[in-house]
């Protein structure tokens, strides 16, 4: 079968996407979503989350505050009474835990190891969930994680999963760990990938999973400019058929645009209200 991105798929128009569009990424460990997700936002301007990010910084605030990885309700508690923000840097998302700047602290093996556990707790996901679906109310998102367009929004406009082989994505988190830990081998990295696989698709609540409708994207062998290229590709491809057809000859323009920007953001705005988008 002929891969989605293979196709000949329209170019970027002049005004981009929509500005509610949801794009969910989903994938395993080291697949690389954080580096293409941010470059996606940016190309579409959209706000970029990191739901990663933010299952990392309650793990070092767990750490920090001496929580047991496995006591949900102290979490959920830590979680409650912390401010806990992302904001998108020049690079990188800038990720603070009331005010302090922790980016480069949740990207530790220690924090690699634990946040699986962290993240498999129901109270914790739903607490994390709302916030997730509060942030795109106001705005359109490039939101990537492992239950985005499984549980966070079933209803979002395009569903990527990304993936790559164990030993791809070994090398890449090997890369982006060592810079803190100069300890770390791949061959650690990769037990570890292996390990956090398990526990992400096995857990009770919100398994990592590949929704029905889905992409399944493999960037194993793909440079990041290749990927950013074939992704903008298929959510463009996507984006054009979605969007509903008005008949052109039975109003005048100005009149079709109008009504179609609100029949299509009331609908939006309504669907994000309810928590399905």
């Amino acid at each position: 079968m002929k891969k989605i991105y293979d196709l000949d798929l329209p170019t970027m128009p002049e005004n981009g996407v929509p500005s509610n569009t949801v794009i969910a990424i989903d994938g395993p460990a080291g697949s690389g979503k954080s580096t293409l997700a941010k470059q996606l936002a940016d190309t579409f301007k959209l706000l970029y989350v990191d739901t990663g990010a933010m299952y990392r910084a309650l793990t070092w605030a767990a750490i920090q505050n001496k929580v047991d990885f496995s006591n949900e309700d102290a979490l959920a508690q830590l979680l409650a009474q912390s401010d806990l923000t992302l904001d998108s840097g020049v690079k990188s998302i800038v990720v603070r835990w009331d005010s302090k700047d922790i980016s480069s602290e949740i990207r530790s093996s220690d924090i690699e190891a634990n946040v699986s556990e962290v993240a498999s707790h129901a109270i914790v996901r739903k607490e994390m969930v709302a916030i997730q679906r509060n942030i795109s109310r106001s705005t359109g998102v490039v939101m990537e994680g492992r239950d985005i367009g499984s549980v966070v929004f079933p209803l979002a406009d395009v569903k990527i999963y990304l993936d790559a082989s164990v030993e791809t994505r070994a090398i890449r988190r090997h890369k982006q760990l060592s810079k803190n830990d100069s300890s770390c081998t791949v061959q650690n990295v990769q037990a570890d990938i292996i390990r956090r696989d398990k526990l992400d698709t096995e857990r009770k609540e919100s398994p990592l999973t590949i929704s029905p409708d889905a992409m399944i994207f493999d960037n194993s062998n793909l440079s990041i400019s290749e990927q950013l290229k074939e992704i903008t590709s298929i959510v463009l491809f996507v984006i054009e058929r979605s969007l509903p057809k008005l008949p052109e000859k039975q109003l005048p323009i100005a009149t079709q645009t109008l009504k179609y920007k609100f029949a299509v953001g009331g609908m939006n705005t309504l669907l994000r209200f309810m928590g399905g988008k």
